[in-house]
């Protein structure tokens, strides 16, 4: 009898870690190459990696190698901040054409957007490279993702719910992924917030106007902008395909109503901070039609969208410079 349970012991150990490793290897493929864990951040991207088919620049961000401001000349530094949504050269190269043609100068525009990303990472990243690298114009491209902060309404501190390092010791990664899935997804997360006040909304004005005071502190240029959804919508192929692809995104964003509550009062929070703050709101939101044509899903544009919205931001830039060189000449005459 004792020698059974001493095999049935042993079994259960090899099977618990032949589990633990495969879950482990499975976690080492699918992070991508160039992928870097960090506390604050919960993850960034290595300089000169490639990460979702995408070439990165020196300093581990999108476009524009990023060098120090007394080395740049006259050019115009702008640094893009957002989600997946801001994860596309077609933005940052649309918004570096549209503001060369419009200001007739050489400008350098570096995004910092990257998927899953939130207010939250939006204010640690300001924090570090306002006053590393003092950009001359900040753009502010978010809203969807603060929504984790209602469907994981535990989640106050890094929004690192879901991500699962395979050089982590403690605890198993197996038990991690088995309280992610079953635990957080199934059973605590909320994606259904019809009604009542949204952490969230707390939460992204908190960010923002924290990004805000940086900028001031470190002489940068902020425009808000408002964040576009493919919803509601007439077009039914597009809806279908929203429709098809929420009960994998409802645990991150909410369902599809909630998902528009939310990033309505996030839109509305970001208007009234720039009517406080007198900071140039980009009007993206009104600007692209809500089809097809415009929309691969709930908030990804496609290439004509992406166009939209980099002449939009393009635009609200080209106007807070101007708004700050009248500014500028009124003081000193």
């Amino acid at each position: 009898m004792n020698k059974r349970i001493i095999l049935l012991c042993v079994s259960t150990v090899l099977v618990l870690f032949a589990a633990e490793a495969l879950f482990r290897l499975a976690m080492f493929v699918k992070t991508p190459r160039g992928l870097v864990f960090d506390s604050a951040m919960v993850f960034s991207f290595a300089p000169r990696a490639t990460v979702y088919g995408l070439k990165l620049n020196n300093i581990g961000a999108l476009g524009d190698d990023v060098i120090p401001r007394t080395a740049r000349g006259g050019s115009l530094r702008v640094f893009l901040f957002g989600g997946s949504t801001s994860y596309s050269l077609h933005y940052v190269n649309t918004v570096r054409e549209a503001l060369q043609n419009q200001l007739n100068r050489d400008c350098s525009v570096t995004s910092f957007g990257r998927p899953r990303y939130t207010s939250y990472q939006a204010r640690v990243l300001a924090q570090n490279v306002f006053a590393q690298y003092r950009p001359d114009v900040a753009v502010l491209y978010l809203g969807i993702n603060d929504t984790i902060f209602d469907t994981f309404w535990w989640v106050d501190g890094p929004p690192n719910v879901g991500f699962m390092d395979w050089r982590d010791d403690w605890p198993p990664l197996l038990f991690q992924g088995i309280r992610y899935h079953l635990i957080h997804k199934r059973i605590r997360s909320t994606p259904s917030f019809p009604q009542g006040a949204l952490r969230s909304e707390r939460i992204l004005r908190s960010n923002i106007e924290k990004i805000a005071d940086e900028a001031n502190q470190e002489g940068v240029h902020l425009v808000l902008s408002e964040f576009a959804l493919a919803v509601p919508t007439d077009d039914q192929r597009l809806y279908s395909t929203i429709q098809d692809q929420e009960p994998v995104m409802r645990h991150f964003w909410g369902n599809i109503e909630s998902t528009i509550r939310a990033v309505d009062a996030h839109n509305a929070v970001l208007g009234q901070i720039a009517i406080q703050r007198d900071i140039e709101l980009a009007p993206v939101a009104r600007m692209i039609p809500r089809s097809g044509e415009y929309f691969n899903d709930i908030c990804h544009l496609t290439a004509i969208g992406n166009e939209i919205l980099a002449k939009t931001v393009a635009t609200s830039i080209v106007r807070t410079i101007a708004k700050n060189q009248d500014s500028t000449s009124e003081k000193t005459e």
